[in-house]
């Protein structure tokens, strides 16, 4: 079962393979996130105010592995969190829905190209106080809405594995940019 398993899984992989982020652009993102500013709500439509305080101080590192939309960051955006965003989105159309609201986002297509390690250059060099891994796997295998699915046989059905691959692997970053934990 393990060799099939492993089989499926590269299967998987070369699948995924298509959707990848421009290659410059991937070897770039580390010393990007050395420069990039905080994320800013941006639109025509208000934000909502939550009416708390913010206990998240300081400046975080969001991940958002299967953005869509952003939901992840309109909420961190309404709890007054301030933060550096790291999208991944495959959708053209969803990745620039983000960049519009969110113009100082870095984007990247797959979320097996994220690289925790990418985040070293940044935590050495600003003062980051926590790193918040986030995503909503693809639900387009599971949904009763998409009548061309196939369950478990579709690659996107095991992109769950991504976020927790990169948050495990996250947890192990400070330390390798030489904070104390």
């Amino acid at each position: 079962a393990e060799s099939r398993s492993s089989t499926y899984m590269e299967e998987v992989d070369r699948s995924l393979a298509t959707n990848c982020t421009p290659k410059g652009s991937l070897e770039r993102l580390p010393q990007k996130l050395e420069v990039a500013r905080p994320a800013v709500y941006r639109h025509d439509t208000p934000l909502i105010q939550t009416p708390w305080t913010c206990k998240l101080k300081g400046l975080w590192i969001v991940v958002d592995l299967f953005s869509g939309t952003g939901g992840l960051l309109v909420a961190m955006a309404a709890l007054g969190v301030r933060f550096i965003a790291i999208c991944v989105e495959s959708s053209d159309e969803a990745a620039a829905t983000v960049g519009a609201v969110f113009p100082d986002a870095l984007h990247l297509v797959n979320a097996k190209e994220f690289e925790p390690s990418m985040l070293i250059p940044v935590l050495a060099k600003r003062q980051v106080t926590g790193i918040l891994v986030g995503g909503g796997a693809p639900c387009q295998p599971n949904s009763k809405l998409n009548k061309n699915s196939t369950g478990l046989q579709d690659p996107r059905a095991y992109l769950y594995r991504e976020i927790c691959r990169v948050a495990k692997a996250s947890e192990h970053c400070p330390r390798q940019a030489g904070f104390r934990c």
